[in-house]
């Protein structure tokens, strides 16, 4: 059996589940639901709910990696300053940038993810 991966429409319904929502309350079946795919094909191709964000994200690395590769090869009391800079240039790169500031919008607004969204807090 030819599995497929979820269509193109899958990383906007994510995209949208998580800012909508907050990733607290997104759910694999939430995010299947709005993509009209079952939760399972998600799962096959993603894995976990945090590789899911990170493919609609996007970024060009995972940022744990960033992290480990930056306290691997940078000396400690220039951490700070390689570490700022790289935030600064994802911030301002025009591909990561727009959605790096809807996560930090979205992270600002609702730090838990619990706030209800819509009108009826759906």
């Amino acid at each position: 059996m030819l599995r497929r991966p979820p269509r193109s429409g899958s990383r906007s319904a994510t995209w949208s589940q998580f800012a909508d929502r907050g990733y607290a309350r997104t759910t694999l079946r939430s995010i299947a639901d709005v993509a009209n795919v079952h939760p399972a094909l998600l799962h096959h191709h993603f894995g976990t709910k945090q590789q899911l964000y990170r493919a609609a994200l996007d970024l060009p690395e995972d940022p744990t990696e960033v992290l480990d590769r930056l306290l691997a090869e940078t000396p400690r009391e220039q951490f700070a300053e390689a570490l700022a800079r790289y935030v600064i240039s994802t911030w301002r790169d025009p591909e990561t940038g727009p959605q790096l500031r809807a996560m930090t919008r979205q992270n600002l607004a609702d730090p838990e993810g619990t706030e209800p969204s819509g009108p009826t807090g759906n």
